[in-house]
């Protein structure tokens, strides 16, 4: 009987828009929270929000266009093309591998440990950790 209760309660309070699915991603540099997401695009740096990627890839920092991660994966800053991130989390610089994102969320620059995501890692997902380590934390630097 009890079981049968919380499960009722838990359906209706999902139906009710009780319980989110949508998580925000994390991103780890070096093991500390460095950056977070929302299902919203909000970029957050510790906590204080510095920009935002919208659904068509465009990055803005504290509200001016600094780039874009198109849908197929090409990389711009300013309009120019600086590197691509391939659907299996490959990232490009100028055509030539400087690192990946892969599928559970490990990042990797030069075949070295960068950092982690965490809720994130279909193409989607994946292209904006990319738009955050790429504008907003230097992996092209």
């Amino acid at each position: 009987m009890n079981q049968i209760l919380a499960s009722s309660l838990i359906f209706f309070g999902m139906m009710a828009g009780g319980v989110s699915a949508a998580a925000d991603i994390t991103i780890r540099k070096s093991g500390a929270l460095a950056w977070t997401v929302d299902e919203k695009g909000a970029i957050r740096e510790r906590g204080k929000k510095v920009g935002s990627i919208d659904s068509n890839g465009k990055v803005r920092k504290n509200g001016a266009l600094i780039g874009e991660i198109e849908s197929g994966g090409t990389i711009r800053r300013s309009g120019s093309k600086i590197g691509s991130v391939e659907s299996g989390g490959k990232v490009r610089k100028q055509g030539r591998l400087i690192g990946e994102v892969n599928s559970g969320g490990t990042i990797r620059q030069s075949g070295r440990s960068w950092g982690s995501s965490s809720n994130c890692c279909d193409d989607q997902g994946r292209r904006k950790v990319v738009a955050v380590i790429v504008f907003f934390g230097g992996f092209f630097n």
